[in-house]
Formats: structure tokens, C-alpha cells, sequence
């Protein structure tokens, strides 16, 4: 196809790049062991923090940047099962497997030919690969119409149809015309075609991400996520979540679209699925961000939370964005603290080697007093 030769070379070269890096991560860690991630933990020094004012401390400390340097400045699991629509949490929920081989720059999991597919869907190939490779917005009227095929498609065969146009290899400087497309279409795709669509196109390359994202791909990812938040939480901030070699640059992302693109009822989709995956320091900066939008937890969701902060606090004791973590939870969220949360978070608090530790260990004695 054309249009590949023409603009993808630095998508391919950046995404064998990631490879290689995945490559030698994994074998770093057959003969040496995971290495721990260093941490740049900023130091009271001769500083004091007054904790007679712990109110006003704790206020500023909120308030400043919740991400490392690493951010550029920007940002057990039953949860999930009764969120999505019956009959499409299976397409909707893609398992750890499918992340793991699209993580490792194999694009999308399942590869098929054209012939394949029906007749009649076969028949639109040609006009689609012909759509895809001109300049859209001189495209014929009506040519974008044939993009309709997509709502006579099953999810089966919007999968191989993705796979056989090779979606995933789309050019970023194409892909905020094409959104622009398919956003168009009425009546709208379907939750589980959607949901594949936004696997195909966005997933592999933000998963090779190494730098924050093209200013094409945000623009398209945002808006499809926009107007598909739910298929959007499922086949690519969940995925992005689960992949095992996601950083920061990942997160960044993540966090961008919770806050640009998401409703309430989807930041708690989205923390259900963060209360699935392993925490690691970039997790918890998306964990920030659906605090900081009130994120509405359920009394059995926020039980789960605090039981996870327990869980986490040996492995954080030094990590002074996990402190802020608990400080918000004591500061922003005391409402929903109980007698046995606050036994458990006391716990927690010994365990916190940061700065920090006098301000949260005063921030739960005002929720005692209460």
C-alpha cells in the first residue's frame, strides 16, 4: 500500500526500536535478576515541615505535581464483570495474553486473509485501501460511505477486515482525518466494532511510544475516545494498563484521556482496572488523576483501595508519590473513611519513610478526632 512506503519509516523504525528494548529488558532479567527502578525522592533536607499547620501543608503538597520528571509534566478483580453491556464483555475485555503479544510490536493478534471475508464485505476492500491512501478531506462526496460496511460487519469479521487493511500501520498523519471519518458515520458503530477499531489504530503504537505522543496521534486518539469512552476504556486504556512494558510516556497518555475524554461513570471503569493490574511508580500517577476528578467509588470498591494501599505500602515506603496517595485519601476522601480503614491505613503510615510520614500520621488523627 502507497501510503505505508510513503509515511511509516519512522513509525516502523521507533516500533523495532521498542522491540529490541523489550528484547534486552527480558533477557537483562534472566541473568541478573529485575532491577529496581531508582527513584528521585526530594529530601526535607534542613527544611521542617511544621505539622502544627498539617492542614495547610497538606493542601500545598496536593496541589504541586503529582508526576516525575519522567511524566514531562503531565500525569480483588471483580469490578469489571458488571460494567459492560451483556454480550460484548468478552470482545470489550481483551486478556492479558492478547497486551502482551501486541506489546511486543506484533500489532494486532489475529492476521487472516481477504478471502476470508463474505462477498459483499470483501467487495469494499479495494475502496477502503483506495480511502485510506488519498487525502481525505479532497476526497469524492460519498466516498467516505463505504466505511458503512463496517455496520454490517459481526465483531469477527471487523477484526480480520482491520487486519487485512493493516489499520495498524496507519501513518499518524493519517489518522486524524480518518477519525474524523468515521466519527461521521450514522447511525454510530457498535460498542464491540469500536472497541476494535481503537485496538487496531491506536494500540500498538502507543504501546512503542518512547517520546509523548505525536500531536496526529493525540488529536486522533482523543477524539475517538471522546466519542467511544467506553469501547476506548476497554480495548486501549485497559490494555495500556496490563501491558507489561508500559512507562511513563504510557501513563501520560492515559491520564490525558481521563481527563479530556472520560465521564464519572467511566473513571470508575477505569479504576476497576487499575485495582487489576500490578502497581508500579506510572500507575500510580493514573491513580492521582482519578482521584483528583472525585472519582464516585463504591463502598466495596473503596474497601478494596484502601486494603491495596496496605498491600503496597512496604514496596512505596520511600515513594514520595505514594505518600501524596494516602494523604489525598486522608484529606479528600475522609468521608468515606472508617474505623477499620483508619487501623488500616495507621499500619500502612509506620511502614512510610518519606518526608511526609509526620503530616499523614496528623492528617489521621483529625479524621480520629472526628
Amino acid at each position: 500500500m502507497g501510503y505505508f512506503n510513503a509515511h511509516s519509516e519512522n513509525y516502523r523504525k521507533r516500533k523495532s526500536d521498542t522491540v529490541g528494548l523489550t528484547q534486552g529488558s527480558a533477557s537483562d532479567s534472566e541473568d541478573g535478576g529485575s532491577q529496581s527502578k531508582k527513584q528521585k525522592v526530594t529530601h526535607a533536607g534542613d527544611t521542617a515541615v511544621d505539622c502544627g499547620t498539617e492542614e495547610k501543608a497538606a493542601e500545598e503538597i496536593l496541589d504541586g505535581p503529582v508526576l516525575d520528571e519522567g511524566l514531562g509534566g503531565a500525569g480483588d478483580c471483580g469490578l469489571l464483570g458488571g460494567l459492560m453491556a451483556s454480550g460484548e464483555s468478552e470482545k470489550l475485555q481483551p486478556s492479558l495474553a492478547s497486551v502482551s503479544v501486541v506489546s511486543e510490536g506484533q500489532g494486532t493478534s489475529k492476521t487472516g486473509s481477504v478471502g476470508e471475508l463474505p462477498d459483499r464485505i470483501r467487495s469494499y476492500v479495494p475502496k477502503l485501501r483506495e480511502l485510506l491512501e488519498s487525502d481525505m478531506e479532497k476526497s469524492e462526496p460519498g466516498s467516505s460511505e463505504d466505511l458503512q460496511v463496517l455496520n454490517e460487519c459481526d465483531p469477527a469479521q471487523v477484526e480480520l477486515l482491520c487486519s487485512v487493511l493493516r489499520l495498524s500501520e496507519v501513518p499518524e498523519q493519517v489518522l486524524p482525518q480518518f477519525c474524523t471519518v468515521l466519527l461521521a458515520l450514522s447511525p454510530d458503530l457498535s460498542c464491540s466494532t469500536a472497541a476494535e477499531l481503537a485496538r487496531s489504530l491506536f494500540l500498538s503504537k502507543v504501546l512503542s511510544l518512547t517520546e509523548p505522543a505525536s500531536r496526529f496521534l493525540m488529536t486522533a486518539v482523543t477524539s475517538f475516545c471522546s466519542h467511544y469512552p467506553r469501547p476506548s476504556c476497554c480495548s486501549l486504556i485497559g490494555p495500556i494498563l496490563q501491558a507489561r512494558f508500559t512507562g511513563s510516556v504510557q501513563m501520560e497518555l492515559v491520564c490525558r484521556l481521563i481527563e479530556d475524554c472520560l465521564d464519572p461513570e467511566h473513571y470508575v471503569l477505569v479504576f476497576g482496572q487499575v485495582l487489576c493490574v500490578p502497581w508500579r511508580e506510572e500507575v500510580l500517577s493514573v491513580i492521582h488523576t482519578l482521584l483528583d476528578r472525585k472519582v464516585a467509588l463504591s463502598p466495596d470498591q473503596f474497601e478494596q483501595f484502601i486494603d491495596r494501599l496496605s498491600q503496597q505500602a512496604a514496596h512505596f515506603s520511600k515513594s514520595m508519590k505514594f505518600a501524596k496517595l494516602v494523604l489525598a485519601v486522608l484529606t479528600k476522601h475522609q468521608s468515606s473513611v472508617t474505623v477499620t480503614h483508619k487501623n488500616t491505613l495507621a499500619c500502612s503510615i509506620a511502614l512510610n519513610e518519606t518526608f511526609l510520614k509526620k503530616c499523614l500520621e496528623a492528617a489521621l488523627k483529625r479524621i480520629a478526632a472526628v
